[in-house]
């Protein structure tokens, strides 16, 4: 793999829901010399795979030798976009740049979260979440795709040879504000490592549901990364903009040290320090964080 260069690829899948047919925009970013990891990522309910600050993850991501998967998908439905997730999951093994990949960590921003949660939900359980997604602010951008159900529409289940190390959430929406619908579901009954990075002015994560929602988490094993400035989409405020790219630097950091230590990998460059114990929290301020240890449920951000 000496000479290998790093590369982007694109393929295109189609994917076939119950009442609608759309084809599905990737892009496959190889690095130079891989390791066996892969990372799925995906944008928000209004973005693509070239918004939500997407493109500096991958390129991350890649340097740090994980073979990054993202994609496009603008349905507003919230189970489709979690169907159409697993089926780029499942596709990882027919592109020749994924097939031999077997280990991967799945990752999104927003609603692309919330499919994060469900894709290892199913891959868990075997089935999708029980609970039928109600619809945000009177529209039908949030709940079921006219009969795309959590049955996943006919899609073959998540494929059993392919193993989900952990979870990266950014921006998790668990509440919009003024609404009383909290998405916390399947989130806390979640057991694998999770690794959460939303900013400090985020409006979709109210601070004592969060303290309670992280008190209910099933999974033992959670960072917490509060990046001070940063609203919901991760951007900073205008007059700060100039210090944006070098603030995302900041927190990948952490989530690449995350993949890293999921998959056993030892550290490919200096890291932030983490506390001891499988429960662990920190907060960033400007790309920089100060880890502290957590004890059982009484994590917060």
């Amino acid at each position: 793999m000496g000479n290998m260069k790093s590369r982007q690829v694109t393929h295109q899948l189609q994917y076939k829901g119950r009442k609608r047919e759309s084809t599905i925009p990737v892009v496959i970013d190889v690095p130079k010399q891989p390791t066996d990891v892969g990372i799925v990522l995906t944008h928000g309910r209004n973005g693509d795979m070239d918004s939500d600050h997407l493109p500096q993850y991958a390129e991350y991501f890649r340097k740090q030798g994980f073979t990054c998967v993202r994609f496009t998908c603008t349905n507003p439905y919230m189970n489709y976009r979690s169907n159409v997730y697993q089926a780029v999951f499942n596709a990882t093994q027919t592109w020749p740049e994924t097939q031999h990949i077997k280990r991967w960590v799945l990752a999104g921003r927003s609603m692309g979260a919330r499919s994060v949660c469900e894709v290892a939900h199913r891959a868990a359980t075997g089935k999708g979440t029980s609970a039928r997604a109600p619809a945000v602010e009177g529209r039908s951008g949030d709940s079921d795709d006219e009969g795309e159900d959590l049955g996943q529409a006919g899609l073959p289940p998540v494929n059993p040879d392919l193993q989900i190390l952990g979870g990266i959430l950014f921006s998790y929406p668990l509440q919009r504000q003024g609404e009383p619908d909290v998405r916390d579901t399947p989130l806390i009954h979640l057991r694998l490592p999770l690794i959460f990075i939303h900013g400090s002015r985020d409006d979709f994560l109210p601070h004592e549901l969060w303290k309670s929602t992280l008190a209910k988490m099933s999974t033992q094993d959670v960072e917490v990364h509060v990046v001070e400035g940063l609203n919901h989409l991760m951007n900073l405020p205008r007059s700060q903009a100039d210090q944006q790219q070098a603030v995302n630097k900041g927190y990948l950091k952490f989530a690449g040290a995350f993949v890293r230590r999921v998959a056993g990998l030892p550290p490919r460059q200096r890291q932030p320090s983490a506390a001891g114990g499988r429960r662990r929290a920190a907060e960033a301020a400007g790309g920089q964080c100060a880890a502290h240890e957590s004890h059982g449920s009484d994590s917060s951000s």
